[in-house]
């Protein structure tokens, strides 16, 4: 394979013209002898070299990186590891955890937060009462378990609870339990299980004053932490016991700095009597600084290296091997008896029985039993579920969420081929028409792009010439985005394609200013052409449309539609389950000084929503904030009728927050959001109220409130039949999958021969 792999470089350098290696070294900034050797078979080149090679030759870097990929696998066994097999099956113990939490028996894998650690010991010596907030993914859990815990046990008897859905239950048990005549360290961790896992407010309330009280009792030897997830910060703050007595007892878990990272990657590997090459660690410090919640991905991409070490060492052609960071996980062949086993622990270090977890998360008990036994994979849904219910920020998802990348394309969705392409309209004797994408060359070939029901060039000059005919074709234009939010594509397509081919043709014989409207009105046709392709369930189409909009708006000037597309592609992204490309292009919408608010707020919208198919709490919570305070500033309607994005603008704000809480694996709070909000969409917006319809029903089904849930599923079907979208479809889907579990249930059995009729008729 390594041979094959470097003839195929040759291959590359031939079809750029052979460059010399000197004249490749110069693009590269790699060595001549570097870049020979990558090409000369004799060892597979590390991935940084294969890419500077294919970039310097003008390569496609996508495709390589998985094509070195596949060439490191099935190398791995001669060229990365150097393992002999009975190395491998040797039960050596790993200093790595990977996804796994924390415990204090595993203080001997725990580096980096010393510090922070000596810290907290600190301010427990001046205050009784303290709280540790952090972001997910922060390691605030493994700061306390393994890292303050075995530093005070000398000193303090030590106990460890979760609030759970239980949370009296767990303090007189903790409290009962302390020894008398010694002092007592007690921490709570995953404080926030108090909000999320315990609805009664005068539970939690007990709670909290139990808490205070056990430290503030005449003769109290008791000390008490909270672990607190930095998102629920103003959850904490509605107590006033608990403001003052964290006014000034707060300890904040923040990124790690470069040197607490080294620790974190060489410290483990020292202390079992392996060796971490230089490459590697200046490597892995890269791709973790600056990554929110990346320590539980750092901590398995540590673990996947070591698995592929050479000898005793770590090596980065290991680490690449692994996929990297945010590929490791990806790359496992295991991930369900990671999973299984991953759930099975944290069930039962939070003392939870299967029964109780299946409550907690709308699962039945087989079904849970059959995947902790490795018989059945979990679908990221449970996972989720399984996540918020645990406290786990995220680290069970993890394991099986789709790769972060899945398109096929480029980053922003755009295919790249599109210019190279027109669309052409068939038009049956039946009245039936259908849109297919053809290379320019062989339209022109074939005439194709000079049908004969086309204006002639003195028709469409009169035409233009009348103030008139864009006065007619703007409000055509309304029309058409009125009838897309009440019926299927199919019966606006056809109208929005041609009527934009009718105004570029009308702007080319027009003079300006006249000609400039045109086209921008043309424009506004082929942005809205493009989301009607996509809810047509062609993704390719709306991309083609899509640019198209942004060519003809930016020649005349007209940036909006340019800032607007890099939404339209995020939720192409979004869709897909893309959660990294959704959020980076809707970052470049926000930051693009020219987008106006109306654009950033729904950017900031799909950034939350990237954010919350990624499981990053306080980044969905910040956007979403962002953009409600973008959108409250924009006007309902712009004065000219251009307006971009959907019509229910503002309103849509608050029903995307309680998308994101279902996508988040807090089905219940979800389901609460999109009750209240979607009474407040305008019943217009049939389109929107399907969507978020479909999303409010599978709440409610995923929070086992099924006979309402069907209930829902039936008006959402009124709408979803109506719209014909293949987005909405993806929701319905779920919701299907969710339901089939109560497949016996009366309601479930009534809904579903309706349900899936809608699910299998096509898109028109």
């Amino acid at each position: 394979m390594v041979q094959r792999f470097a003839w195929e470089l040759r291959q590359l350098r031939e079809k750029a013209g052979s460059p010399t290696y000197r004249q490749l070294a110069l693009r590269a900034h790699y060595s001549q002898a570097t870049l020979a050797k990558a090409a000369s078979g004799r060892d597979l080149p590390s991935l940084a070299v294969t890419l500077a090679y294919v970039r310097a030759c003008g390569g496609d870097t996508e495709q390589w990186g998985a094509r070195w990929r596949e060439a490191a696998a099935e190398a791995a066994p001669a060229a990365l590891e150097d393992i002999t097999a009975a190395q491998q099956q040797a039960d050596a113990p790993a200093p790595y955890l990977g996804l796994a939490a924390f415990t204090p028996e595993d203080a001997d894998r725990f580096f980096g937060r010393e510090q922070l650690v000596a810290e907290l010991v600190a301010t427990l010596d001046q205050h009784r009462f303290l709280a540790v907030f952090g972001a997910s993914g922060s390691g605030k859990s493994s700061l306390l378990q393994a890292g303050l815990l075995p530093a005070v046990r000398e000193e303090y008897a030590t106990a460890l609870i979760t609030p759970g859905a239980e949370p009296e239950s767990q303090l007189r048990q903790a409290l009962g339990a302390r020894p008398a005549e010694t002092d007592v360290l007690l921490v709570v961790d995953q404080f926030e299980e108090l909000f999320t896992l315990c609805p009664d407010l005068a539970t939690r309330e007990r709670f909290i004053t139990g808490l205070l009280e056990a430290v503030r009792e005449p003769g109290s030897r008791t000390r008490v932490v909270l672990g607190v997830r930095a998102d629920f910060y103003a959850h904490c703050a509605q107590h006033r016991g608990l403001v003052e007595a964290l006014r000034k007892a707060q300890v904040l878990v923040g990124p790690m700095t470069t040197d607490e990272l080294r620790a974190v990657i060489t410290g483990p590997a020292i202390r079992f009597g392996y060796s971490v090459e230089g490459a590697l660690v200046s490597r892995l410090i890269g791709d973790a600084t600056g990554q929110p919640g990346v320590l539980p991905l750092l901590s398995h991409a540590l673990l996947e290296t070591w698995r592929r070490r050479r000898g005793n060492a770590l090596t980065l052609a290991g680490y690449e091997a692994a996929g990297g960071i945010h590929r490791a996980i990806t790359r496992t062949d295991e991930r369900s008896r990671l999973f299984a086993e991953q759930l099975r622990r944290t069930r039962l270090a939070a003392g939870l029985s299967l029964s109780e977890l299946a409550r907690r998360v709308h699962y039945s008990k087989a079904h849970l039993s059959n995947i902790e036994a490795g018989r059945k994979p979990a679908g990221v849904g449970l996972a989720r579920r399984c996540d918020a219910a645990f406290g786990a920020e995220g680290r069970l998802s993890a394991l099986v969420a789709p790769p972060i990348t899945v398109s096929s394309g480029s980053s922003d969705g755009r295919d790249e081929a599109w210019s190279k392409e027109v669309w052409t309209m068939n038009l049956e004797s039946n009245g039936s028409t259908w849109f297919t994408p053809v290379r320019r060359r062989d339209a022109l070939a074939s005439g194709a792009a000079l049908p004969a029901l086309r204006l002639t060039e003195r028709g469409a000059s009169a035409a233009a010439n009348q103030e008139t005919t864009l006065t007619a074709l703007q409000a055509m234009f309304e029309q058409h985005r009125l009838i897309g939010q009440m019926m299927s594509p199919a019966t606006v397509l056809p109208a929005l394609i041609a009527q934009t081919h009718t105004l570029r043709g009308l702007a080319r014989v027009a003079r300006s200013p006249v000609r400039e409207r045109f086209l921008r009105l043309a424009a506004r046709y082929a942005e809205y052409t493009g989301w009607m392709a996509q809810e047509a369930g062609n993704d390719r189409g709306a991309m083609w449309w899509t640019q198209t909009a942004v060519d003809m708006a930016g020649a005349v000037g007209d940036h909006d539609v340019s800032a607007h597309s890099l939404v339209r592609r995020a939720l192409v992204a979004l869709y897909r389950d893309d959660a990294a490309v959704t959020v980076e292009l809707a970052r470049r919408a926000q930051t693009d000084p020219r987008a106006p608010v109306r654009v950033r707020g729904m950017a900031a919208l799909r950034e939350a929503q990237g954010h919350a198919l990624a499981r990053e709490d306080k980044l969905c919570q910040d956007s979403l904030d962002r953009a409600a305070r973008l959108l409250e500033t924009v006007r309902p309607d712009p004065s000219d009728g251009m307006m971009l994005g959907p019509a229910a603008g503002s309103a849509v704000a608050p029903v995307v927050n309680g998308w994101c809480l279902y996508d988040l694996g807090r089905p219940a709070e979800a389901a609460e959001v999109l009750d209240r909000e979607l009474a407040r969409l305008p019943s217009s917006s049939r389109r929107s109220n399907a969507r978020f319809g479909a999303r409010r029903a599978l709440a409610h089904a995923a929070a086992g409130e099924i006979d309402h849930a069907c209930a829902l599923t039936h008006q959402v079907l009124d709408s979803a039949e109506l719209v014909d979208s293949a987005t909405i479809r993806l929701d319905l889907r779920r919701l299907a999958r969710t339901l089939a579990r109560w497949a016996s249930h009366r309601p479930v059995s009534e809904l579903q021969p309706r349900l899936t009729m809608a699910l299998h008729a096509p898109v028109s």
